[in-house]
């Protein structure tokens, strides 16, 4: 995945002349920061989060460039007692199915998420059996 990745950073990195603005190898320690970066936030607590409130939907974006394909991804937003927003949650899905949303469900508990007071969907089948 990272090295598809690479593509498209350097794809997003290219001057109105098709010129990429930096060398490959920036591009790859970028790449790998950015990385880096998702993968600790998958990881962080939320214990420390007062969320009254969770979204959860999905959206599909291609994850190569030029490629009709689409991939899921789960997205769980949280407003918090104060009003704020807080990004929870992002991770690939297979189509909104039961199972992919139980299992961001349960990582959600397990980075120490209280359960809210409300969750709001759009009707998907599997998000919908989930929460139950």
């Amino acid at each position: 995945m990272q090295l598809s990745m690479r593509k498209l950073v350097q794809e997003l990195l290219k001057d109105e002349f098709g010129n990429i603005l930096l060398p490959k190898n920036a591009i790859s320690s970028l790449n790998q920061r950015l990385w880096q970066e998702y993968e600790a936030f998958c990881k962080a607590d939320l214990s420390e989060y007062d969320v009254v409130y969770i979204f959860c939907d999905a959206f599909y974006e291609s994850l190569r460039l030029h490629k009709s394909r689409k991939k899921g991804i789960l997205v769980v937003w949280g407003i918090l007692s104060s009003g704020s927003k807080v990004l929870l949650s992002m991770k690939p899905g297979n189509k909104e199915s039961y199972e992919d949303w139980l299992e961001v469900f349960r990582d959600l508990k397990k980075r120490g998420l209280n359960e809210p007071v409300l969750s709001v969907t759009d009707g998907a089948p599997g998000l919908i059996q989930a929460f139950e």
